[in-house]
């Protein structure tokens, strides 16, 4: 039976534990075994949160909510203020397309770095701030690439030098970590 170790994040106990699971026999139940060690390894705190929130609670859903209450965990040991943000049911993630090559730039309607389409719902702004899709009619929310919020833009981030926890590179938060989309 595999624990989560003391010093291993949830992303990366989330890893291992997937990575684990694919070399067993579970079949259709696959989802279920992984869901439950999961859960049943988390820190208390977190633990008895998840299990008060949601009765019909998927691995996906695990794994984001673990991952909010632990950067809310380490925030409050720290001491630092972090503001998350809800996305609603229209900025949900599209499918993943890792075939599709660009040159690295930002695009409406997804986050593209590396050449892979990450499927975050990021909107670039132009230089003079104003709003490329006015014209369109639709509303188009601003969501930073650094931090995932909506209420600055990407420039003004206060985390764009801060290292990720997930991947470990500079330059974002692990809540809108393209290496956290993959393993997802």
């Amino acid at each position: 039976m595999a624990v989560k170790g003391e010093n291993e994040t949830i992303a990366e106990w989330y890893a291992r534990l997937k990575q684990l699971a694919c070399s067993c026999k579970f079949g259709v139940y696959l989802e279920a075994f992984v869901l439950n060690q999961f859960v049943m390894s988390l820190p208390n705190a977190i633990f008895e949160r998840m299990c008060e929130e949601d009765e019909r609670l998927s691995l996906s859903d695990a794994l984001r909510k673990a991952m909010i209450m632990e950067t809310k965990d380490f925030a409050k040991r720290t001491g630092e203020n972090i503001s998350y943000v809800n996305r609603s049911s229209a900025n949900q993630r599209k499918k993943r397309n890792c075939n599709n090559r660009n040159n690295g730039s930002y695009d409406t309607g997804s986050f593209k770095g590396n050449g892979r389409s990450h499927g975050m719902n990021f909107k670039s702004s132009s230089s003079d701030g104003s709003d490329g899709d006015a014209g369109r009619g639709k509303k188009q929310q601003k969501f930073c690439v650094h931090c995932g919020w909506k209420n600055h833009r990407s420039e003004e981030c206060k985390y764009k030098h801060l290292n990720c926890h997930t991947c470990g590179k500079k330059g974002h938060l692990a809540s809108v970590s393209w290496h956290q989309l993959l393993l997802v």
